[in-house]
């Protein structure tokens, strides 16, 4: 898999997408490359019943990722629930150097990964009054027109920060998978940090999302900003003594709560951002005519979230053609739409997630520690899903019919 990247790119993930930035620690080089070649391998190795993936990695410190080899293997078994199997090797004829040997010029305060979703958006507000560089990699769908446009907003707020999209192009997905996209996403941003000469790089994801409890086992779910993800990915950079951590600062908020937290101008942008994640996954959606699809469990949270924070009019007014499927499904024969399977399935999940919330068994499907709270108390969890028991509820209570007649 390494020698197929090298083939088709010429270069090492690294010297690919950061070209002559020659100033961070070894370690970090090697750790994004193993980060982007597991996310190459997940999306570019055919899916199956039984799929087992082995990775040969060139590195420059052998023995630092022999020594760190389990760690990585238990964080991708975590996020993917499959088995890997890594093999370090000894990379020849680069350079020595272990040392941060000089930062970017243009000194930021923060640096944040934002993909275009209302999440990551929100990261623009939080830090409307220091100096951001947010990072991401340019889609080629709906989400990257939604990129584009929030380059465009930041620049328009002259708020002295910039947008960084890195190009990734001409991939053969063979899976379409965001199992793993995370750890692209967090190479990415630990460089970015690491040339900043800072040590913190933050990231936007509601709490809910964040748990992504499996209730209903007939769903595939991803744990790529889980507690416990960020908490294994930590322990990394730690071994490794990169002096580097993560930080999901939204960890204990509803999606409601952040949106919020919103002012007028960054409200009217909300229609801008990209939520769906049929859209990403499913090559046959049309986005041409629709952003969203309106059925999966992405695109009914924002319903919950705008219904909660009394916003709706944004999507069912201001966006009227946003949504494929109807957007509350009131007073329209909506099971004959070809998304009806998706969304009832999607309305069942919500609806057993409050219920188990209600009666305190949700715990028992989150696979959360008091450990992986670094950031955010552990107890601040317990009221933040509460919170989304009664924002479930009061959506469902606001649209009785939300099914539709049958």
């Amino acid at each position: 898999m390494y020698n197929k990247f090298k083939e088709k790119y010429e270069k090492s993930p690294y010297n690919y997408f950061f070209k002559d930035k020659d100033n961070v620690d070894s370690k970090l080089k090697d750790l994004f490359n193993t980060l982007f070649l597991i996310y190459f391998a997940d999306i570019s190795t055919t899916e199956s019943v039984d799929r087992q993936i082995k990775l040969n990695i060139e590195v420059e410190n052998i023995e630092e990722f022999k020594k760190i080899a389990l760690k990585i293997k238990r964080l991708v078994k975590f996020m993917t629930s499959e088995n890997w199997e890594f093999n370090f090797k000894k990379k020849q004829n680069e350079s020595k150097n272990n040392k941060l040997l000089e930062v970017d010029n243009e000194k930021f305060e923060v640096v944040a990964l934002l993909s275009g979703g209302l999440d990551s958006f929100t990261g623009t507000y939080f830090n409307e009054s220091k100096k951001t560089k947010f990072v991401g990699f340019n889609l080629q769908n709906p989400e990257g027109k939604s990129q584009k446009l929030i380059k465009e907003f930041i620049k328009s707020k002259n708020l002295k920060s910039e947008f960084k999209l890195y190009e990734l192009k001409d991939m053969d997905k063979k899976t379409l998978t965001q199992r793993t996209r995370s750890l692209f996403f967090f190479g990415l941003g630990i460089v970015e940090v690491s040339m900043s000469g800072l040590t913190k790089l933050n990231i936007y994801e509601n709490g809910v999302m964040s748990l992504n409890p499996a209730i209903d086992f007939s769903r595939t779910t991803t744990k790529t900003t889980h507690p416990k993800t960020i908490y294994l990915f930590n322990e990394i950079l730690q071994e490794l003594n990169i002096d580097i951590e993560v930080e999901n600062t939204c960890i204990n908020m509803t999606k409601a709560e952040m949106v919020k937290k919103l002012e007028n101008d960054y409200i009217d942008f909300i229609k801008n951002t990209v939520t769906c994640g049929v859209g990403r996954m499913n090559v046959s959606f049309d986005n041409s005519k629709y952003t969203h699809c309106g059925a999966c469990v992405p695109c009914l949270l924002r319903k919950i979230t705008l219904s909660a924070a009394g916003l709706e009019s944004v999507d069912a007014s201001s966006y009227q053609y946003s949504y494929d499927y109807p957007i509350y499904g009131v007073d329209k024969e909506i099971h004959k739409n070809s998304l009806f399977k998706e969304y009832k399935s999607g309305i069942i999940y919500f609806n057993e997630y409050k219920e188990l919330i209600k009666s305190g068994e949700i715990f028992s499907y989150l696979g959360t520690r008091t450990k992986y709270y670094k950031t955010g108390n552990y107890s601040e969890r317990n009221r933040m899903l509460e919170k989304f028991k009664d924002e479930v509820e009061d959506f469902f209570k606001k649209h009785p019919n939300i099914l539709g007649k049958e």
